[in-house]
């Protein structure tokens, strides 16, 4: 994973992000994404794209359940609300 330093914070973002719209929105099933959240946390991935109207908070939900007993690195979560 390679990684961009964001804006002037210092802070090192991957520069893939997942992105949990298709978790909340096309009946996907619950666990099937927390694995793959969690997989993309193995990979090196450090930003979460999500936003309330995704399931009206579910993704953060699924998001919070995957990054339990993840704290090796920091994690980004880009969020939107209505």
């Amino acid at each position: 994973m390679q990684y961009r330093t964001f804006g002037r914070t210092g802070w090192q973002v991957s520069e893939i992000g997942h992105g949990t719209w298709g978790m909340c929105w096309t009946g996907a099933d619950d666990e099937e994404s927390v694995r793959a959240l969690r997989h993309s946390l193995s990979l090196g991935c450090n930003f979460f794209d999500t936003a309330w109207i995704y399931g009206e908070g579910h993704c953060e939900s699924l998001l919070g359940q995957a990054l339990k007993g993840h704290r090796e690195t920091p994690v980004f979560v880009a969020t939107k609300i209505p």
